[in-house]
C-alpha cells in the first residue's frame, strides 16, 4: 500500500467506513469485526491444529528449520497447501 494512503473498504464484507463499527478500517484493510473474526480463527485453528491457519504457521516452522531441498519435497509431495487462507 502506498504511503499515505487511506483504506475506504473492508476487504472482507466490504464495508465502508460510514458503516464500519467505529468507522475504522484497518491498514490490512479491515473492519474492526472482520479483523476480530480473522483473528480469533487464527488462534482457534492453531490451538487446535487444524484449518488453513495452522497450515501456514506449520509450513513456516518447516520453513525455518528444514534446508531448502527437503522443504521443497514436502512441499511437491502435497504435504502444505498453496492456497491461502482467506483468498
Amino acid at each position: 500500500m502506498r504511503p499515505g494512503y487511506s483504506r475506504k473498504r473492508c476487504v472482507d464484507c466490504g464495508a465502508t467506513r460510514a458503516t464500519a463499527l467505529d468507522g475504522f478500517i484497518s491498514t490490512n484493510g479491515l473492519c474492526k469485526r472482520c479483523g476480530l473474526q480473522r483473528q480469533l480463527d487464527n488462534v482457534d485453528g492453531i490451538a487446535g491444529r487444524s484449518g488453513p491457519y495452522f497450515q501456514r504457521w506449520r509450513l513456516g516452522i518447516c520453513i525455518s528449520q528444514l534446508p531448502t531441498e527437503v522443504v521443497g519435497s514436502l512441499y511437491a509431495a502435497g504435504l502444505f497447501s498453496s492456497e491461502s487462507p482467506r483468498a
